[in-house]
């Protein structure tokens, strides 16, 4: 797959012109002689460098929602049971057999990064026959590589964390810390509380935990929103001799009469749900549409995506800025789109189809009274998002 696949679908790019990226949004053209002969071979560089680009991640996140189990080792669990001693829940967390899990309470996550700083709510009980320890309060602390908490009310260091596994997994992260090292501190509270001999020892492993946990919502930085196709009212007003020009920083992709109109709008601010399924997404710039005989014109003005919604919004004005005018322009079909997540940081929706609403057919005809009126639920164009967080 080519770099223009990140970017638009098979179906709109052609062999007749070859880009790449060289910035965050600016592309470069290969001459006109040699786009067919290196077409395919560029491509495929341009994807392999594009791909391994690095990412410069940003701040963290706030947590949203998660959960950690915490499975104590087989023999420190063999030794408890030697010794009477049961693991038992701690509301609202779960215990079964020698595995507590926990709802993960708060804290902070850099996705990309596999690091987090994360609290629980609940925790677990150890109850002997005389007497219980309750261990609460638990934060798992990946950059400082411990495991804090209270042990019967005392806050101190549980275990340290020696090596930790994590990898992303959609804008979350997937955390596995295969060997608590107990520290002396939390074996003597262990034992004292519960009234045993060295059954806990510090350097000895308190177990394993394993840990999943998501962004409370996820900031974008910066992508495209792109719009626009063969089947779509830019097509149409193209064909009516309504000229479509570029308003601001946005683009044309691809060469008019060529291809297809395409339209790709810089993303200036917005928010993204942890499973990317809802989001508010601000588009900037815009396009204008003006008819030389009789004239008249128009502006859209930063397009808006409503990934909750499903709904595309815009302003809409004549270019002199008078009867600005903004709402829906369209509602998103997402039955056939496409979403990935990649690198817990590039979100990427393809293959959306916008529907022109009954807004933006009424000003259209309102402005250009085309022999054939524009109607709500034409095919405004085809969407595509590319989204990068910080």
């Amino acid at each position: 797959m080519g770099l223009l696949a990140h970017f638009l679908p098979q179906r709109w790019q052609g062999d007749a012109i070859v880009r790449a990226f060289c910035s965050a949004r600016v592309f470069c053209a290969l001459p006109t002689t040699l786009r067919k002969t290196f077409a395919a071979s560029a491509l495929a560089t341009f994807a392999l460098v594009f791909a391994w680009t690095p990412i410069a991640w940003g701040a963290a996140e706030p947590v949203g929602e998660g959960q950690t189990a915490l499975k104590l080792s087989a023999s420190l669990y063999k030794r408890l049971q030697g010794s009477d001693v049961r693991l038992v829940k701690l509301r609202p967390g779960r215990a079964q057999g020698r595995t507590a899990t926990m709802p993960v309470g708060g804290g902070t996550l850099d996705a990309p990064e596999a690091s987090a700083i994360v609290t629980h709510e609940g925790g677990f009980k150890l109850r002997g026959q005389r007497r219980d320890v309750v261990v609460r309060k638990l934060i798992l602390d990946i950059p400082a590589k411990q495991l804090r908490g209270q042990i019967g009310g005392r806050k101190l260091m549980i275990a340290s964390l020696p090596k930790i596994n994590g990898a992303p997994d959609g804008f979350g992260t997937k955390i596995t810390v295969h060997s608590l090292r107990l520290t002396r501190g939390a074996a003597l509270a262990l034992n004292q509380a519960l009234g045993l001999a060295d059954v806990f020892a510090g350097g000895r492993s308190l177990g394993s935990i394993s840990s999943f946990v998501q962004p409370e919502a996820v900031t974008i930085a910066s992508g495209t929103i792109a719009l626009g196709g063969e089947a779509s009212i830019f097509a149409k007003l193209e064909s009516l001799g309504i000229g479509l020009g570029l308003w601001g920083t946005s683009e044309r992709f691809g060469e008019r009469g060529v291809h297809p109109p395409v339209f790709l709008f810089e993303v200036a601010s917005g928010t993204l749900g942890p499973d990317g399924s809802t989001g508010l997404i601000h588009g900037e710039s815009g396009l204008t549409l003006q008819r030389p005989q009789p004239y008249q014109d128009l502006l859209l003005l930063t397009p808006t995506v409503d990934l909750g919604s499903g709904t595309l919004s815009a302003g809409l004005a004549a270019l002199s800025g008078a009867n600005l005018a903004s709402g829906t322009i369209a509602t998103l079909d997402t039955s056939a789109a496409t979403t990935r997540i990649r690198w817990a940081s590039r979100l990427e929706l393809t293959d959306v189809k916008a529907i022109a609403s009954q807004f933006l057919a009424d000003r259209l005809n309102a402005t250009f009274a085309p022999p054939t009126p524009f109607t709500a639920g034409e095919t405004l164009g085809e969407l595509n998002l590319v989204l990068y967080t910080q």
